[in-house]
């Protein structure tokens, strides 16, 4: 019942479909922005963080007349976490509503089938959360941007920090599907490479949406490890560390989890002080004036801090903003060639698209979770900003996947 009323206050908000600022440039034909993204279901949280983004920056751009003498316009929809439903999203998206641009949805697996609609039309797409490499190698295209991190260069930061940490034994526990994966193969590659001495003494896969992490606890205690890497997010991560807390895993193991406000703001002041986390935006320790100036403003409308999902959803939009400045048109192609290669002011600073396969260089935050007065939760502490371009493999190696896939 609570995640219905929540979803029907997203239709009677985020989830209407169209978005449009009021005023006089209302008269002039829009861009249209389609978001397809996942309201209903465990990555609700999420989606519903992304898109809200995405409404600040137009709410934004509308009042100060708009780009190009044209107001943005968002147009939302819902996929479900379901593959079928944003193909077909997308394509009403696209050969009804007409859009310019899109974005794409939480999980990975829709991500890839709507970067796929987006190929066929030729409408570029840009990716506000990150997730499955495959995004930006094998299944990667012109049309495609990635403004987030991937589960090669996100995996690669946390490996860096990890591999600073003291201890030989670790165990992993990642999500059974292909994000889960990925990212389980992207930190363990670099990290072996990183540390040699370090032995993985168990590999643990619940199924997504776990609700009794029990067995998995008492079974990484026998194996007596140093350390724990955990890629659980969401929903996930706050029932293993409610229930990990019970057996004292904080206390006996160096654990290495998400830092990502949206389940610290969930866990308050229960989540572990002490453990090393990452996060792909920590708000508080980003010290550019314009991302200042953006948390000033949302802490006083929402009353609390802006997720990293928030962050995305802004800049993707901003984004779109800059090429189309850039451009001096909407055309796709025009938009494309704008961005490629480009490093575009954002929030978090500037931050850099590889010409050939428009992946960012945007970095991982690597720290320790910590108490702060002026927060009800836990936040990042002790951040090391790790840049991921040495994870990045080489145009010819993504030519190759490309050239294997087809």
């Amino acid at each position: 019942m609570a995640e219905a009323r929540f979803n029907g206050l997203l239709i009677g908000g985020l989830l209407a479909l169209a978005y449009l600022a009021p005023g006089p440039a209302r008269a002039a034909d829009s861009i249209k922005i389609g978001l397809v993204t996942d309201l209903t279901g465990m990555a609700y949280l999420l989606a519903k963080d992304n898109g809200e983004g995405a409404k600040i920056a137009i709410d934004e751009i509308n009042r100060a007349g708009g780009v190009l003498g044209r107001p943005f316009e968002l147009l939302v929809r819902d996929s479900a976490l379901k593959t079928d439903l944003g193909i077909a999203a997308a394509r009403e998206l696209v050969l009804d509503q007409k859009v310019n641009f899109l974005f794409g949805s939480i999980s990975s697996a829709v991500r890839l089938a709507i970067s796929d609609v987006a190929k066929q039309y030729k409408v570029p797409m840009v990716d506000s959360v990150g997730g499955s490499r495959r995004l930006v190698e094998d299944r990667g295209h012109d049309y495609f941007f990635e403004l987030s991190l991937t589960t090669r260069t996100e995996a690669y930061g946390q490996a860096v920090g990890v591999s600073k940490l003291k201890g030989k034994k670790i165990i992993t526990i990642a999500p059974d599907y292909e994000w889960g994966r990925l990212e389980h193969e992207g930190f363990l590659q670099p990290l072996k490479k990183l540390r040699p001495d370090i032995e993985v003494v168990g590999e643990f896969w619940p199924k997504l949406g776990e609700k009794d992490f029990t067995p998995y606890i008492t079974a990484m205690l026998t194996k007596n490890p140093d350390m724990i890497w955990s890629a659980l997010w969401g929903g996930d991560f706050i029932a293993f560390v409610k229930q990990a807390k019970a057996y004292g895993v904080f206390e006996k193991v160096t654990f290495i989890g998400t830092g990502e406000p949206s389940a610290l703001q969930a866990l308050g002041l229960d989540a572990p002080e002490g453990i090393y986390a990452f996060d792909r935006a920590p708000v508080y320790a980003i010290d550019t004036p314009a991302m200042k100036a953006f948390v000033n403003a949302y802490q006083s409308t929402n009353g609390r801090l802006p997720t990293a999902w928030v962050v995305f959803g802004y800049e993707a939009v901003q984004l779109v903003k800059y090429g189309l400045e850039k451009a001096g048109t909407d055309k796709p192609e025009a938009w494309i060639r704008a961005v490629k290669g480009a490093t575009v002011p954002l929030l978090r600073g500037p931050i850099t698209f590889r010409e050939f396969d428009n992946v960012s260089n945007s970095p991982v935050y690597f720290g320790r979770l910590a108490r702060d007065p002026k927060y009800p939760h836990l936040i990042l502490k002790d951040i090391d900003k790790i840049g991921v371009e040495p994870s990045m493999i080489s145009v010819e190696e993504v030519k190759r996947l490309r050239d294997a896939a087809r």
